[in-house]
Order: C-alpha cells, then sequence, then structure tokens
C-alpha cells in the first residue's frame, strides 16, 4: 500500500480483530518477523513483561491497527501481537483505523 494514494479514512474504532487478519507492520517490520516473533533480542525483556501481564490477568490496551481492505497492520503494541500469538490465541482488542486506497 505503500505510495498509493488514501481515497477514505475512517475513525479508530474499538474492536475484536482476529489475529490472522494481522499481516504486517507500521515501521517495526525490522523488529519483527511475518509471523511476529521478536527479531532483536533487545525486545526480549519488553515481551516478557507483556506475556508476564498477559498470564498473570493484567489489563492489556487495545493494541492499534491500520485495515486496507482485509489486511491488518500493527501501528501500536507489536509486542502485545506477538504475545497473544505465542499463548495462540485467536483474537485481540484493537483499535482500527480503515484506509480506503485508491
Amino acid at each position: 500500500v505503500a505510495g498509493r494514494p488514501v481515497a477514505a479514512r475512517s475513525s479508530a474504532r474499538l474492536r475484536t480483530v482476529n489475529l490472522g487478519q494481522i499481516r504486517g507492520s507500521v515501521g517495526r517490520q525490522h523488529d519483527f518477523d511475518a509471523d511476529f516473533h521478536p527479531i532483536e533480542s533487545n525486545t526480549e525483556q519488553r515481551w516478557m513483561r507483556v506475556a508476564t501481564a498477559r498470564e498473570e490477568g493484567r489489563g492489556l490496551p487495545p493494541v492499534q491497527l491500520i485495515r486496507v481492505g482485509d489486511t491488518c497492520f500493527v501501528q501500536d503494541g507489536h509486542h502485545r501481537v506477538s504475545v497473544f500469538r505465542a499463548c495462540a490465541e485467536t483474537t485481540i482488542a484493537a483499535h482500527v483505523t480503515v484506509l480506503v486506497m485508491n
């Protein structure tokens, strides 16, 4: 979608999103692989803090996603997406902004 003009943009709305729809990143593609496994060792401590918070049932804030068609891209919450996938969750709470591209 890079370089394509945006025809319309909706405000972010809180939704439950299937983790399978999340296929990319906005700005962190060098920190996580295509399956959202951390690439860099410097993300390990943050990943463990998020995993511990999830395991202890502490509320984690919704992630922020950009949706284009049926595909979502993580804008904020890469570690949360990574942890939820690793824990075999199927959905995640997200504020979703929808873009319609020309």
